[in-house]
């Protein structure tokens, strides 16, 4: 049986036509809209990143940096404190620190105040032990000064001859080293008991008078004489000893001046302190 042709009209045919048109226009129009965009790459969980890293990341790092520069301010600090106590330490363990070596210290008053009051060092005690022991070691030195002139005048006579050397000076040496002191014209180099000249000297009681402007400030014309010159020797050593008692009692007279200053400087100390401490605790309490 034969289809049945279906007759179509103009307008039919211009609305195809237009739809065909439309559908075309709007196809492109999505591809194009395709292109453009980007393509997005699939999120994996190694390669993503969390939201606020780097700004969690920056903080960290200027907590650190602050960190780091408070350590440094907090070492500087204690090493200066140090730096203070060991000096003022200085200045008060020795017995020859005043008020004055104090004042012109770096440190104000508060300051020292404050680190006296927190030292458990007494430096009153630590300063007369230390004079004591400058005392005993001066005391020590003059006893054996006094000895060895004792034992050098009480030497054996017998072993011990008088010779003047070179300079003049009249000398005490063994009599294996006699010869090796040129004799001076006019006197012996070498005397002794047994001499004739040293009889002669002794019972006449002469002295030698010495040039004292070419033999120098410091030579003794000691008498050949035993007795005259047991004497002497005596007389020396009671000017010695009086001379080492006046330098003692000078020292200890500046000792105790340089104690009183302290004790004085420690007092101001501790005065400035408790009235810094007064006027801090009103100006706690006032309103």
């Amino acid at each position: 049986m034969p289809k049945k042709q279906l007759s179509v009209g103009v307008p039919a045919t211009l609305n195809l036509k237009a739809e065909l048109e439309r559908a075309r226009q709007e196809c492109k129009a999505d591809s194009s809209n395709s292109k453009s965009k980007p393509k997005s790459s699939p999120y994996t969980c190694m390669g993503g990143q969390n939201m606020g890293v780097q700004s969690r990341a920056q903080k960290d790092k200027q907590a650190l940096d602050s960190e780091r520069l408070s350590r440094a301010f907090t070492d500087a600090r204690a090493r200066q404190i140090l730096e203070e106590k060991a000096h003022l330490y200085d200045l008060l363990s020795t017995a020859d620190s005043d008020a004055s070596a104090i004042r012109e210290s770096r440190l104000d008053e508060h300051r020292i105040a404050k680190i006296l009051e927190e030292s458990p060092v007494d430096f009153v005690s630590k300063q007369i032990e230390h004079l004591r022991r400058r005392s005993e070691h001066r005391k020590g030195d003059r006893d054996a000064a006094s000895s060895s002139l004792g034992q050098t005048s009480h030497s054996d006579s017998a072993s011990m001859v008088e010779v003047v050397d070179e300079f003049g000076r009249s000398r005490m040496v063994p009599r294996s080293e006699a010869c090796k002191y040129r004799q001076r014209p006019g006197s012996a180099a070498v005397s002794s008991d047994t001499s004739s000249n040293s009889d002669s000297d002794a019972s006449s009681g002469s002295e030698r008078i010495p040039d004292r402007s070419s033999r120098g400030i410091g030579y003794y014309s000691l008498s050949l004489a035993p007795e005259r010159r047991k004497e002497q020797i005596s007389t020396l050593q009671q000017l010695h000893n009086n001379t080492v008692q006046v330098r003692e009692e000078t020292a200890i007279s500046s000792i105790n001046k340089q104690r009183q200053l302290l004790d004085q400087r420690r007092a101001q100390l501790r005065s400035s302190h408790e009235r810094f401490v007064s006027s801090s605790a009103g100006a706690a309490h006032a309103p």
